[in-house]
């Protein structure tokens, strides 16, 4: 069961963020699943583990990309 579909009209343009997007799409599907089947230990450890650790990662290669881009 997905709750976002990852389309054409998400793509940025940038194929580094495109890969990064759709990553990030995945492990939201993924928790989404746990929570469907009531594995909230698992979903908890998907979000803290997955989720937030990625999103971290990925918001600092847009900061370094956006840098990149002004100089």
């Amino acid at each position: 069961m997905k709750i976002i579909e990852f389309t054409e009209d998400l793509l940025t343009g940038v194929p580094e963020m495109d890969q990064q997007h759709q990553v990030l799409v995945e492990l939201l599907n993924e928790t989404y699943e746990l929570l469907h089947q009531r594995n909230y230990e698992a979903a908890r450890e998907k979000l803290i583990s997955g989720i937030v650790e990625y999103a971290n990662f990925h918001f600092a290669s847009e900061e370094a990309f956006s840098r990149m881009l002004l100089y």
